[in-house]
């Protein structure tokens, strides 16, 4: 990914300066590596794990309706001899005890992500929905799914499809404001017995499952016309992503559950309420409380139910004789050039890819266990492959090390634990057991051979501070004729305690300045000024930034080492000219600049620039989908910030584009040098 030359490219053209030099020193110091704090830090991997597995399956659990069990069969969402993960098996247990006792517990279930939380809900409701079909007189939905994004609705609609798809006898309608109020053609064409589509047809027959967000369902109980969606019938409430639910929000649900039940005349013990999270933290009392408070529950029928994960079951394999070639699995990864191995629903079959499987499994594995020739899921194939690699085992053991503290690991010792020793050659070859490790798997529905995720932090160019101190120890980029060039630096040079001042430029002309903030005699960084300023220090203590000129005829003399604004000089002195214009083009100090880019302009850049990396979709569709049918999930944890981001996005990149026919259009009429001469 081209992304580092990317922000730094999009940091000189934003933050233009004139002096070649100084703009290569900047250039430098953006390019730095993350213990340099440069703009990018270094990859970071996340391991994943299974969680702990139980002896129960659909099959032989005891209570499970045997309608539920033939219908995820018949859609291949849940094989009915899958062993269940525990922490599913508990949920499911506590829904089939409650309809034998008639008192519903609050549970919460907190798991890793993809230990399968999402059937922990999603089989207790269905259970109790298929088990108990409506009663005559019954009104109203019987379940509400409620998400805190639209974006997290749609995605759980396409998971309850899959599900229920090819029945009605359990329903279900998703109402957000895209729900539209009646039928069209381009909706018949989607029709299925288990979904109602639009408004109107929820409101005339309601369904078993309402799945929609927190503030429709508000609306909802305001708008007589949805009046029939509530009524007695309701048996389950689930909270999905719960974590979101904090402070004055988490109060707002509580009520806004309660004014739920009390429309529907229902008490909170007679319905059974799940609340679902990845990330949500706290011993059991705390978790108990937070759901006992949420639901309106006593706290003796709140139970909290903890995913623990397990370690992978590996088959030993015995030690190489001779070292594995790094370069045997990049040129592996290069032969399949990563090519989709599963779609939305299934694990793609691809005789070819197959193929090449076998054709490299010899050479990465000594003594190979010989793989099933006839298997035409390359997923499947590669998995089998995968584990006889002592090399996968190593990262599993790795991995499996720092589970417990939830730690990520820097790749750089991945590579290290592998092979020995970091170097550019065996990095890549560890990103690529990595590519191979997330793309091997057994079965659509379960975690790859090797699941991670990949973590790379980016941020803004910042104010750069500069250290004015010719006789600066500092070794990296520097401010010619002076000291070291630093991002975000603090009061003083970390190599030999000058005191730092902040780079600004002129934005016509690109002329660089000095910007530092005046206290009485002294002068500071504007970063460090900003600090006391989120110190809650009073504004009346702290001035706007003054700008000056570094000249050899200044009116001022800065000390680098205390900082002092003198009028006389010394040894430890510069000379500063104090400017309101830019002492080249004569551009007023309203022009004037820090350095400092903001994040929504990084953004958009570091979007795309990932979304282009991307492989581009396997299936037909791609030749008409924006981006070749690639696709990218930006989130915010602001509701009013992730309103903004589609916008911002959009205009991002119809500004960019524009900017680039322009120059493709201006290279083309110089004669492909790319400089023009325009007429007078």
């Amino acid at each position: 990914c081209a992304l580092p030359i990317w922000l730094t490219g999009l940091a000189r053209d934003e933050a233009y300066l004139r002096r070649p030099e100084l703009r290569h020193a900047c250039e430098a110091l953006w390019l730095a590596d993350s213990n340099s704090l440069g703009l990018m830090s270094e990859l970071w991997v996340e391991p994943l794990f299974p969680a702990e597995s139980s002896e129960y399956t659909l099959a032989n659990m005891r209570g499970v309706s045997s309608s539920l069990v033939e219908q995820l069969r018949l859609t291949d969402a849940m094989p009915p001899d899958r062993k269940l993960y525990l922490h599913q098996a508990r949920a499911l247990s506590a829904e089939i005890e409650s309809r034998s006792n008639g008192v519903r517990p609050a549970l919460i279930v907190t798991a890793p992500t993809g230990a399968g939380k999402t059937e922990a809900f999603l089989l207790p409701m269905l259970n109790d929905l298929f088990a108990r079909p409506r009663q005559e007189g019954e009104r109203g939905v019987r379940a509400i799914l409620l998400y805190p994004l639209n974006a997290l609705v749609n995605d759980q609609v396409e998971r309850l499809f899959a599900w229920l798809h090819g029945q009605s006898e359990v329903t279900f309608v998703h109402y957000t404001g895209e729900t539209p109020r009646e039928s069209a053609g381009e909706l018949e064409a989607q029709r299925d017995p288990c979904r109602l589509l639009t408004r109107l047809e929820a409101q005339r027959n309601p369904p078993d499952i309402l799945v929609t967000n927190y503030s429709m369902l508000e609306y909802l109980l305001c708008r007589p016309q949805d009046a029939p969606l509530f009524g007695k019938a309701l048996r389950t409430i689930v909270l999905d992503e719960a974590h979101l639910y904090n402070g004055s929000l988490a109060a707002e649900i509580a009520l806004l559950l309660r004014r739920v039940m009390l429309r529907c005349c229902v008490h909170p013990e007679n319905v059974l309420q799940i609340a679902t999270s990845a990330t949500l933290g706290g011993s059991d009392t705390d978790l108990i409380t937070f759901a006992s408070d949420v639901f309106s529950k006593d706290r003796a029928l709140t139970v909290h139910i903890d995913g623990k994960t397990t370690q992978r079951e590996l088959p030993r394999v015995n030690e190489r004789a001779r070292p594995l070639d790094p370069n045997l699995l990049v040129e592996f990864v290069d032969a399949l050039r990563l090519q989709p191995m599963l779609d939305h629903r299934s694990l793609l079959e691809d005789t070819k890819l197959c193929a090449l499987v076998c054709e490299y499994a010899a050479k990465l594995v000594e003594n190979l266990q010989p793989l099933d020739v006839q298997e035409t899921k390359p997923a499947r194939l590669l998995a089998s492959l995968l584990r006889q690699m002592p090399e996968l085992r190593e990262i599993d053991e790795l991995f499996w090390e720092n589970h417990l503290s939830r730690a990520v690991i820097p790749l750089a010792m991945v590579a290290e634990r592998l092979w020995g020793h970091q170097s550019a050659e065996r990095m890549r070859a560890t990103i690529a057991l990595l590519q191979l490790g997330a793309q091997g798997r057994d079965r659509f529905e379960e975690l790859p051979v090797l699941p991670h995720k990949l973590h790379l932090l980016v941020r803004a160019p910042g104010e750069v501070s500069i250290c004015l101190n010719s006789g600066c120890l500092g070794d990296g980029p520097r401010m010619p004729g002076h000291g070291a060039l630093v991002l975000d630096g603090g009061q003083r040079c970390a190599y030999c305690d000058g005191r730092l001042l902040t780079l600004a430029r002129c934005s016509r002309c690109g002329e660089d300045l000095i910007a530092g903030v005046m206290r009485k005699s002294e002068l500071y960084s504007v970063g460090q000024v900003r600090n006391l300023r989120r110190n809650n220090a009073s504004r009346s203590q702290i001035n706007d930034p003054r700008f000056f000129h570094v000249s050899k005829e200044g009116t001022l003399f800065f000390d680098v080492r205390t900082g002092e604004l003198e009028f006389d000089p010394s040894n430890t002195t510069v000379a500063l000219q104090p400017v309101d214009t830019c002492p080249n083009c004569g551009a007023e100090d309203e022009h004037f600049r820090t350095m400092q880019l903001s994040d929504g302009l990084v953004l958009p850049v570091v979007a795309e620039t990932l979304l282009a990396a991307l492989p581009v979709m396997p299936a037909p569709q791609r030749g008409w989908l924006p981006a070749g049918g690639r696709r990218l999930l930006a989130f915010s944890d602001s509701r009013s910030r992730a309103a903004r981001l589609g916008p911002m996005l959009t205009r991002s990149h119809e500004v960019q584009m524009g900017r680039a026919v322009t120059e493709l259009v201006l290279a083309k009429a110089g004669g492909g040098s790319g400089v023009v001469r325009l007429r007078e």
